[in-house]
């Protein structure tokens, strides 16, 4: 209520005597017109008159507010409402991803920035866990920038959460996750995907064993060498996830999954098949040693022998296969095992037929031409016992890139049939 400063003063007219002087009704009226504004103006105890404008209070303050939680936003509380956070907190409800709570004064309506903290009964087992405040929709509880929670993000019964709605995102934002969003290896699952992860230069943390399990780092190609070098029972799996710097952008922290980082091998599972689609990982020493892959086709390739290099037989870089084997010049370019006497090959490799031509001798068809006709032939004979065969030898003046006749003498000098023919050629094809 304003102060009130009189207007008249009724001293003059009383002392002034009668009749002339008298006091004036007008100056009373004035008076009291002025106190019953005065009176109309003032805020009642019972609290019947409302304010129409801002109350000062000079430096001061309400006291004896009431102790107990406000039944509406609109009431004015203690300092000790405020400290002892009764409006603010209260024992969460509902299930571990389902979260609901009630408040007082109850909360009707989401507003951005809204904070509220709730104890929780349990650990969240999903992603999206939501929260229900007061009889507002429920809305899903985030963390960092808007990132998925990951499970126990929310520790368990009696983690007090803080949680502040953000109506840009309309969810709840975790400020105090089990896991925060701030690139440590237990929240791997809300890191960036780098797909393009490979660089050696790229950093990865760990904890190391030999320094009481302190935090270090090390790079991409430190790490593919460590782990080449202490292979583990327990292999690790192309899903398994593991967090790195990356120096392409930065140093900015990116997580990928096992094959992510060997490039884009289908998986490590071991392959006992040896397919020639297979993929391998190597380093290009050409690109300083980038990581690369290439399959299991090219790498054959790279160390199998020509068919030069067989006839050469000088490297030792490059394994024979049995394509060019026969190549070298220790190998035999054919073998023969004949009946005499007849077009029977018993047994062979690299002869097409034999024919016997005449007594004591038998023509044989090379199925792989020499190079010319300067190659060696071995020839022998199996004969019956105390059989008079003095010699076996191919017969100088028929051989040719690709046929020969072979020839068994007895001891006069003449052909005479053997039982069994042998024969074996070594040159160049």
């Amino acid at each position: 209520m304003a102060a009130i400063t009189r207007t008249n003063d009724f001293t003059a007219e009383r002392d002034a005597g009668s009749p002339s002087n008298v006091i004036s009704a007008d100056n009373v009226d004035a008076e009291l017109d002025q106190l019953v504004t005065a009176v109309n103006n003032k805020l009642d105890k019972d609290g019947s008159v409302t304010p129409t404008a801002n109350v000062p209070l000079g430096g001061f303050k309400l006291t004896g507010h009431a102790t107990a939680a406000p039944a509406a936003r609109t009431d004015s509380v203690s300092a000790g409402i405020i400290q002892d956070n009764f409006v603010l907190f209260a024992a969460a409800g509902g299930t571990a991803d389902v979260i609901t709570a009630t408040f007082v004064p109850n909360i009707t309506a989401l507003v951005d920035g809204m904070e509220v903290c709730i104890a929780a009964t349990a650990a969240n087992a999903t992603a999206t866990p939501t929260f229900a405040a007061g009889t507002t929709a429920a809305k899903t509880i985030v963390k960092g920038a808007a990132s998925a929670l990951v499970v126990n993000d929310i520790a368990g019964a009696n983690h007090n959460l803080r949680l502040r709605y953000r109506s840009f995102a309309d969810k709840w934002f975790l400020l105090n996750p089990a896991f925060p969003n701030t690139g440590t290896v237990d929240n791997l699952n809300s890191l960036t995907t780098d797909t393009t992860i490979g660089a050696l230069a790229d950093l990865c943390p760990f904890v190391d064993a030999s320094e009481s399990n302190a935090s270090n780092k090390g790079t991409f190609a430190d790490l593919v060498k460590n782990l080449i070098a202490n292979a583990t029972v327990t292999a690790p799996v192309p899903a398994d996830k593991y967090m790195f710097a990356d120096a392409s952008a930065g140093g900015t922290y990116v997580v990928s999954t096992l094959s992510g980082m060997l490039g884009t091998l289908s998986g490590l599972t071991a392959d006992g098949t040896g397919a020639t689609g297979d993929l391998i990982l190597t380093n290009d020493v050409s690109a300083s040693n980038a990581p690369k892959k290439m399959t299991l086709a090219t790498l054959q390739a790279l160390f199998a022998a020509s068919a030069s290099e067989q006839e050469t037989g000088s490297s030792n870089a490059v394994n024979v296969t049995p394509g060019v084997q026969h190549r070298h010049a220790s190998a035999a370019k054919f073998w023969l095992k004949a009946t005499a006497n007849s077009t029977t090959v018993n047994a062979s490799y690299n002869v097409t037929s034999v024919a016997d031509t005449a007594t004591g001798r038998m023509t044989v068809n090379v199925a792989t031409n020499f190079s010319g006709v300067d190659w060696a032939c071995i020839v022998t004979v199996e004969k019956v016992a105390g059989a008079g065969i003095n010699s076996s030898s191919m017969e100088a003046a028929s051989q040719t890139a690709g046929t020969f006749i072979m020839e068994a003498r007895d001891t006069a000098g003449n052909l005479t049939e053997p039982v069994t023919w042998h024969a074996v050629g070594f040159g160049d094809q």
